[in-house]
C-alpha cells in the first residue's frame, strides 16, 4: 500500500488568474536543479520567480546575474508564497523526489506543473492534464518542456480537483482505513 503524505490543499483558488512568470519554490539545494531552469530561462527570456533560500543561493544568484527576467524573492511568508502560486503561469519542479509536496501545493491553486518525469512527480502530475514532463535534468530539456507547455491549454478547475486526492482529509481517511483493514486499532 502507498499512503501519500498529507498536503494542505485547502487554499484560496481563483481559476481566473493567469500569470506571466514561472515559479520555483523551496530550499536552494544543488539536487533541486534550480540551475538548469535558470539556464533555460536565460536562453528563452521567460520570467522566473524563485522563492526560498539555502546553501546554493549565492551560486544560483551568480548564474542569474545580469538577467532581469530571473527574480530571487528569498523566503516568504505562507501568505506571500500562496500569492506567488496563484499569480504564476506554472510551477517548475526539476528534482527527483520521492513525492514532492510543493508541486501538489501548486496544483491545489489550479496551476500546472512542469516537472522532471521521475520519482514522485510521475504519481502526482498527469502529463498533458495537470502539467508537462521533461526527460532529462538539462537546460535543453527544460526549454523543450516550456516550449511545449506554451502551446497547451490547461483547466485550472481540473488541476485543483486533481490535487484534492492528496489532501489532509484524504490522508486521514486512507490512514484510518488502512489501520482498520489490518485490525491495528
Amino acid at each position: 500500500h502507498v499512503l501519500y503524505p498529507p498536503v494542505n490543499t485547502e487554499v484560496q483558488f481563483d481559476a481566473t488568474i493567469e500569470g506571466d512568470y514561472y515559479l520555483m519554490l523551496g530550499r536552494l539545494l544543488p539536487y533541486k536543479h534550480y540551475d538548469i531552469v535558470i539556464q533555460a530561462c536565460i536562453k528563452n527570456g521567460k520570467k522566473l520567480h524563485i522563492v526560498g533560500s539555502g546553501p546554493d543561493e549565492e551560486r544560483l544568484k551568480s548564474l542569474a546575474r545580469g538577467h532581469d527576467n530571473i527574480i530571487f524573492l528569498g523566503r516568504l511568508s505562507d501568505e506571500d508564497s500562496q500569492r506567488e502560486f496563484r499569480e504564476c503561469k506554472a510551477f517548475i519542479f526539476a528534482s527527483e523526489d520521492d513525492f514532492g509536496i510543493v508541486p501538489v501545493e501548486a496544483m491545489a491553486v489550479g496551476k500546472p506543473v512542469i516537472a522532471y518525469g521521475k520519482g514522485g512527480a510521475l504519481e502526482t502530475v498527469k502529463d498533458g492534464k495537470t502539467g508537462v514532463f521533461f526527460d532529462e535534468q538539462t537546460a535543453e530539456s527544460v526549454l523543450a518542456a516550456i516550449e511545449k507547455f506554451e502551446t497547451m491549454k490547461f483547466d485550472p478547475v481540473h488541476i485543483h480537483n486533481h490535487a484534492q486526492q492528496f489532501s489532509r482529509d484524504t490522508f486521514k481517511h486512507k490512514f484510518y482505513t488502512f489501520l482498520e483493514q489490518y485490525d491495528i486499532m
